[in-house]
């Protein structure tokens, strides 16, 4: 149906055909309906033997040629692009598309009263059309039946091969499929590549915009569109993207901590929300990494330990682990974003009173997101910074060991120890973002730190009571005498004595 006129419904009886599908004579009756239409016009078109094909891809020098005016050879190219732009998907159930098509066109050909001397040829006089009827009362049985249309999406990450922690980001592979039907398809398509969605029948065939909420910066690097009329229409289009995605961190339990990578994609068309079209049932999935990074190759190869392909990360692939919903996304509507007695709120006031935009209308978007965990590679942290960091601490006890009098040996031991402490924990901090709590890792780099300098700490304090010790000996030697046996000062805690 789409936007052929409902005098193309009268005259066919039984089918709305789109424009690409016009016979010659269909072509004259559709520019005898056009307000500019003129005899000479009609007669080049005829003369020519322009059919739908030939009209959907006519030039301005084509039409030049055929002895038409600049002006309307202008105006026609910019009309016939407007009129054979694709229409937004509508879904009518089969049985009740059924009865209403055979009552419109039923209704439409008693008033047009269209007769047996139509003929079938492919040229005809243009006074033997019929009159027009209007395109909005001819189908509003039709669409006032009309469904919400539902698009099925499926998104698959095909790789993963970056994140970057500090810019919560990471890149990405991914290609999403979304299926619809589509009560107005009429032509089969099966468009492998982007340019031959752009050539002949596919061209007039409607197929989505995605727009991936959450990217930075995506390359479109495959799209492909199929359409099956037989039985429910329906139509599928893929689209492979690959680039970088913003996303969210959660460094609780750094460095076992498990994140997730979320993609979101919406259909980007002004009209979606009035024909509400949305996302319905929405699947994920993942691409095995280790297959196509691992199992490639000669046989000595593939025996090999398990090759890695995501820096420090390990990417989740079992279903329960993939997470995929739908999500209503509301905008803010020009009419609340704007000064009261501003410019802007004088130019959307004016576009209300001109019925050029709908204050009330509906801002939400559909959303279909898809999110896939990924965990951490503990294992790199214990080897690299754990294990390390407990023999450094281990270390720390050695001075205990040493002379209580070697204070600087001691003391230049502890803080040496603390300040490659330190080196690890700054490297800690450049892996993650800036967070406002401690993580366990950090904890335990920090309490190890604080161990060491307890030990430095232990061997000042061993020193100084020293010194205070030998001070109150050479004290009470002096006033005692030359021997003196030192009594015990405490349970546990004798001081030596002095001959």
């Amino acid at each position: 149906v789409g936007k052929v006129g409902a005098w193309v419904a009268a005259f066919a009886h039984d089918e709305c055909r789109h424009p690409y599908r016009f016979s010659a004579r269909e072509v004259l009756l559709f520019l005898s309906q056009a307000e500019r239409a003129e005899v000479d016009t009609l007669r080049a078109f005829e003369s020519n033997g322009i059919r739908g094909p030939d009209l959907a891809q006519l030039t301005a020098d084509d039409l030049r040629y055929m002895g038409l005016p600049v002006g309307y050879a202008n105006s026609f190219m910019a009309e016939r692009a407007a009129f054979l732009s694709p229409p937004l998907p509508v879904y009518v159930p089969p049985e009740v598309l059924e009865v209403e098509l055979s009552a419109a066109a039923a209704a439409a050909a008693a008033a047009s009263n269209v007769g047996d001397d139509t003929g079938s040829g492919d040229t005809a006089s243009p006074s033997s059309h019929p009159p027009p009827v209007e395109f909005d009362d001819l189908l509003k049985g039709v669409l006032g039946d009309a469904l919400p249309v539902e698009v099925e999406a499926s998104v698959t990450f095909e790789s993963v091969y970056s994140i970057d922690e500090l810019g919560f980001s990471f890149s990405a592979q991914v290609r999403a499929m979304v299926t619809w039907p589509d009560t107005l398809l009429w032509s089969m398509c099966d468009a492998v590549d982007a340019s031959k969605m752009d050539a002949k029948e596919c061209a007039y065939t409607w197929r989505p915009r995605l727009n991936w909420a959450n990217a930075r910066d995506v390359e479109v690097l495959e799209s492909q569109l199929y359409t099956f009329v037989p039985g429910k229409p329906l139509a599928m289009y893929i689209e492979v993207v690959r680039g970088e995605f913003t996303m969210s961190l959660a460094h609780q339990k750094f460095p076992k901590d498990v994140q997730k990578l979320a993609v979101s994609l919406y259909i980007n068309c002004v009209h979606c929300r009035r024909h509400r079209i949305r996302f319905g049932a929405v699947v994920g999935a993942v691409t095995d990494q280790a297959a196509l990074v691992g199992d490639a190759g000669p046989e000595r190869m593939r025996s090999g330990p398990k090759a890695d392909y995501l820096s420090g990360w390990e990417l989740a692939t079992a279903k329960e682990d993939i997470e995929a919903w739908e999500q209503p996304l509301v905008q803010s509507k020009p009419g609340d974003i704007t000064a009261e007695g501003g410019m802007l709120r004088e130019m959307v006031d004016q576009a209300v009173a001109l019925g050029n935009y709908d204050a009330d209308a509906d801002t939400t978007l559909s959303l279909a997101v898809v999110r896939v965990k990924v965990a951490r590679k503990t294992q790199f942290y214990v080897l690299n910074y754990v294990l390390v960091v407990i023999l450094l601490t281990g270390l720390s006890w050695i001075g205990l060991l040493l002379d209580p009098s070697l204070l600087e040996e001691r003391a230049g031991m502890s803080l040496t120890l603390v300040l490659a402490l330190n080196v690890f924990q700054l490297l800690l901090n450049s892996d993650i973002p800036k967070a406002g709590y401690l993580t366990p890792m950090h904890s335990f780099v920090i309490g190890s730190t604080f161990f060491v300098a307890l030990v430095a700490i232990e061997s000042v304090a061993v020193a100084v009571l020293r010194r205070r010790v030998a001070v109150r000996v050479r004290l009470m030697a002096a006033l005692g005498g030359s021997k003196h046996k030192l009594k015990t000062l405490g349970q546990g805690s004798v001081l030596p004595s002095v001959d």
